[in-house]
């Protein structure tokens, strides 16, 4: 696992950095549901009715849809939840199941990112109106980050509710 604060501040090079801040992101969510029950994971101690299950599921799914649909122009394979409800985890999805569609997609957003230039435009739709040509892949990383940083900090919140862990597990 790479943590921001381990690697070299001092870093020019713009792919490994936002590389390695989205990889810790995507590190930091995995880790929150370490150790944590099938129960666990699907309760919610938020009115919204967020979960950790409900995170970890949409965090795949924005991977898929960002990467793979929108920048790379391919069709994910059945893990896109389309078009709605990617937040919400069905019983047949277990932890396990949940956990191994992030890591494949996860997996799969690397390969593009490793494939492409910071600059190249999507060839792909994201939907909403938005066309071909209308991201990079910059900003498609950058996005991502603040995407992930944002439902880490809901995964903390709700895993300390759930049995006070904070930090990483």
């Amino acid at each position: 696992m790479t943590d921001s604060w381990t690697f070299d501040p001092r870093d020019t090079d713009e792919r490994r950095v936002l590389s390695g801040f989205l990889e810790t992101q995507q590190t930091a969510l995995r880790r929150k549901l370490d150790d944590i029950s099938e129960i666990d994971a699907r309760r919610s101690t938020v009115t919204s009715g967020t979960n950790l299950a409900g995170l970890l599921k949409h965090a795949t799914y924005v991977h898929a849809r960002w990467f793979e649909l929108c920048f790379a122009d391919a069709v994910p394979d059945g893990r896109l939840p389309w078009p709605t409800n990617d937040h919400l985890a069905t019983t047949d999805e277990t932890m396990t199941v949940l956990r191994d569609r992030y890591d494949h997609t996860v997996s799969i957003a690397q390969s593009i990112i490793d494939d492409g230039h910071l600059e190249e435009l999507n060839r792909g739709w994201h939907g909403g109106g938005y066309q071909p040509g209308t991201y990079t892949l910059r900003w498609i990383m950058l996005h991502m980050i603040e995407e992930l940083a944002r439902h880490c900090g809901h995964a903390d919140i709700i895993r300390e509710q759930i049995d006070g862990v904070t930090g990483y597990p």
